[in-house]
């Protein structure tokens, strides 16, 4: 280790430890807040929150480019930049080695505190509502295989109405990169349409940004993403298209304050079903579908499996490309981030971590259990 320079700054550590400590209080005021998640939903999620959408949409709606990126990149040159000025100070002997490792490390532990508050403040808490099946009503509770059996039928059936024709198969699958007005136009009505019939999920409209980094998030395994500090949904415009209004509502879903996975994937699928555009319901119910069978085969692997080869074909084509998309690309950073990703919800509340995305079968079984009586 080189010796201290005269030129040595002293580190704060007493205002780094302090802003670092502001990482656990969060997640221990969001533990407070699902002790009481109807005050949570009262005081936050119609209280403070609503204010919170609105200004973020203020803010970043005007871009047509992602500005929770453009903040990103911003930060990491100014990191760069002070990673080269930092080694430029120390092989002229004007700043020891130490010293500028102590003030990147207290630096970095305020940074983790500031971010962590902050999240929950813009948007965390709402892990702590009440779940979508308290909120409207559903009463969910172990799954019959014959009710899995009937829901991957009714899906199917709606895919199979709902599904463009094979002229339009290649528009349908190739990879593109920009999102046409009308597309934007038919998701904003399909949730104008929601939001009539549960109007806890209003908000101000808000358009799906495609991620600049797209390739990353591919490699990563992600169909998109939510900025909770900028309010901005993000869509990797490297996905199928088949993928993209159901994508496009799940992320919407977290701006409205729809915070779990399989809930976010349950209104997807609920605002796609009130479009008035075939596609857009064929996206919703081909990736329900897809949740469906999965889940399905998870417990009868054989039953499931002739199901599916009695499906349309153009559908179960459909279906195959979607899974080999992702099953091409998995990768070392796709287990990386799913690991993450995890982790992440775990934290969160949400105990089944990634494996929550899947489990919005439980609440498409409940609605048409309610539909039934």
């Amino acid at each position: 280790m080189d010796a201290p320079s005269t030129n040595d700054r002293p580190v704060r550590w007493r205002r780094a430890l302090a802003l670092v400590a502001l990482a656990p209080l969060a997640w221990g005021l969001l533990h407070l807040a699902r002790l009481d998640p109807w005050r949570t939903e009262a005081w936050y999620a119609r209280g403070v929150f609503p204010y919170v959408q609105r200004v973020q949409a203020a803010l970043t709606s005007w871009s047509p480019v992602s500005m929770a990126e453009v903040v990103i990149l911003v930060g990491l040159a100014v990191v760069a930049l002070r990673c080269w000025w930092g080694g430029r100070c120390w092989r002229h002997g004007s700043r020891s080695l130490r010293n500028l490792g102590a003030h990147a490390l207290a630096q970095s532990c305020a940074l983790v505190g500031v971010s962590g508050i902050t999240f929950q403040c813009l948007w965390g808490f709402n892990h702590a509502r009440p779940t979508l099946a308290e909120l409207i009503g559903l009463e969910t509770g172990d799954i019959e295989v014959e009710e899995l059996r009937s829901l991957v039928r009714a899906l199917h059936d709606r895919a199979s109405e709902d599904r463009p024709e094979n002229s339009l198969l290649g528009a349908l699958t190739h990879v593109w990169r920009w999102k046409p007005e009308e597309d934007e136009r038919a998701t904003a009505s399909a949730w104008d349409r929601a939001v009539l019939e549960h109007r806890f999920l209003d908000g101000p409209r808000v358009r799906s940004k495609d991620a600049l980094g797209s390739r990353l998030l591919t490699l990563a395994g992600l169909t998109g993403i939510y900025s909770p500090f900028t309010g901005e949904p993000h869509l990797n415009a490297h996905m199928p298209r088949l993928s993209r209004p159901f994508t496009d509502a799940h992320e919407i879903a977290h701006q409205r304050g729809i915070a779990r996975e399989d809930e976010a994937n349950f209104v997807a699928w609920l605002v796609c079903n009130h479009s008035t555009e075939p596609y857009h319901r064929y996206s919703g119910n081909l990736l329900a579908l897809s949740y469906s069978i999965s889940a399905w085969y998870g417990q009868q692997p054989e039953e499931a499996r002739t199901e599916f080869l009695s499906f349309r074909p153009e559908v179960r084509r459909d279906l195959v490309l979607l899974w080999d998309f992702w099953r091409k690309r998995k990768s070392a950073l796709s287990e990386v981030a799913r690991g993450t990703n995890d982790l992440f919800l775990k934290g969160q509340g949400q105990e089944s971590g990634a494996r929550s995305y899947g489990r919005m079968v439980d609440l498409l079984v409940a609605w048409r259990r309610r539909r039934a009586d």
